[in-house]
């Protein structure tokens, strides 16, 4: 259907400074030089060559949601330097392009709108070949997942695939838990067969081991979990004052105490900076891991400081601790959080190195 439906279009006319380019899938028209007027040209004309023939009252349809999300892109491009601008002339751009004008004429999915621009901006400003390919396989993916999936992504990206580097108290983690991952539980299913669909269209995949959100917190901030020991436990490590300088009074029981360090790898870095060998590091290590918060207590600290995340612990559960995302789910659950938590931001390149 598809093909024939092209080769109606295959009898083209060149404009000025314009290249005709036609594939077997997808009619390219390649501007060299292009002004962000000529990128709304190119699309609409883009997407009239490669939309298929449908009834007046749906083509109509179809017509106007291409052209809302052709401008809503236009606005965005308004905002980028002059190369990307001119990097919708590339046929490998173009063709996402009319992938993702085709995704919302045909769903009219407004939340849809602004994460296919977040991807086209994307895939335009990008210069790494890898990046290419995930952002096209993820325009390409996109129409396929309902906005319960999009926050599945975004939930299971925001717990096992972040850490914030900004969070060195409490207060800072209750803040952070709050901005990024409240804005995404409100309708997470957990019935296997969005999973199942989610693996299908190449977003993750389900694994045999768990992975619990208490873990998570406990490895990324394990400074702010540790219930406390005596000094005598780090006297017997060392009795100069090098590891004292490392300990505080503990957060959670000021009548014992901690190492001043937000994350275990912090702590074994100043520990070797201050001198001390592998087996006082070995110790410090032992002593830290066996003075923490068990996964409930975690559980239960983090719901008393912010309630609203007591929905995260009672459903993450299989399947949703055992799935894991692929490069593309990444890259989905990033633009999600993009428009739903903008005060967090991710880097894609970060997750394909």
């Amino acid at each position: 259907m598809l093909n024939k439906l092209l080769n109606k279009f295959q009898n083209q006319n060149s404009g000025d400074n314009c290249i005709n380019n036609q594939s077997q899938q997808i009619i390219q028209h390649i501007y060299q030089g292009i002004t962000i007027e000529q990128v709304r040209e190119i699309a609409l004309q883009v997407f009239h060559d490669n939309m298929p023939k449908l009834s007046k009252e749906a083509n109509d349809l179809a017509k106007e949601r291409a052209s809302y999300l052709t401008d809503r892109l236009i606005g965005a491009l308004t905002l980028c330097t002059p190369s990307i601008i001119n990097n919708f002339s590339d046929p490998d751009l173009q063709y996402s392009l009319t992938q993702a004008q085709i995704a919302y004429a045909r769903s009219g999915d407004m939340r849809l709108v602004e994460i296919l621009v977040d991807i086209l901006i994307k895939r335009a400003s990008s210069n790494e070949d890898l990046e290419k390919i995930v952002l096209n396989e993820t325009l390409a993916v996109l129409p396929k997942l309902t906005s319960a999936h999009l926050d599945i992504l975004a939930l299971i990206f925001t717990v096992v695939y972040t850490k914030s580097g900004n969070v060195v108290s409490i207060e800072d983690l209750i803040q952070y838990l709050n901005n990024a991952i409240f804005p995404v539980l409100e309708d997470i299913k957990t019935e296997s067969s969005h999973y199942q669909h989610l693996e299908y269209a190449g977003c993750g995949s389900m694994k045999m081991s768990q992975v619990s959100v208490s873990n998570v917190l406990r490895e990324n901030y394990t400074g702010l979990f540790c219930k406390g020991f005596p000094m005598d436990k780090i006297e017997s490590i060392d009795t100069s004052e090098r590891l004292k300088k490392l300990v505080i009074p503990c957060i959670h029981n000021k009548s014992m105490y901690q190492f001043n360090a937000i994350a275990l790898d912090v702590l074994i870095d100043l520990a070797q900076k201050a001198g001390l060998d592998s087996r006082q590091i070995a110790h410090i290590n032992a002593l830290v891991n066996s003075n923490l918060m068990n996964d409930k207590e975690i559980s239960d600290f983090i719901v008393s400081k912010l309630p609203s995340l007591d929905s995260l612990f009672k459903i993450w559960d299989y399947p949703i601790n055992s799935f894991t995302l692929t490069t593309v789910g990444i890259a989905i659950a990033i633009s999600v959080l993009r428009q739903k938590c903008p005060s967090v931001e991710y880097n894609l390149k970060d997750w394909l190195t």
